[in-house]
């Protein structure tokens, strides 16, 4: 809804969104993209008694411009940053 409007936002969501068709297709289509994360994947929320609650599994989603989404990522350090083994160390069947 929001993208749809053309407005700007910031959002901390589930990062099995990405799944979801909506959200997919305005990744596709360059119009929504991932934040830069969480150090060390780990969200922390101050909770209503004051508590820190941590949470797993979130990601930002924006369509505001920042630095890390115009870095250049060289492909040898993109294959490696993901677990994805070199090309050549895959199999061929």
């Amino acid at each position: 809804l929001l993208a749809s409007r053309d407005k700007r936002f910031l959002i901390i969501g589930s990062l099995n969104a990405v799944t979801y068709k909506e959200v997919f297709t305005l990744l596709k289509e360059n119009r929504v993209w991932l934040g830069h994360g969480f150090a060390s994947g780990d969200a922390f929320f101050e909770g209503a008694s004051g508590a820190l609650i941590r949470f797993r599994n979130v990601q930002w989603y924006t369509n505001l411009d920042h630095l890390k989404r115009r870095e250049e990522i060289p492909p040898q350090q993109a294959l490696h940053a993901g677990g994805i083994p070199a090309l050549r160390q895959l199999r061929r069947d």
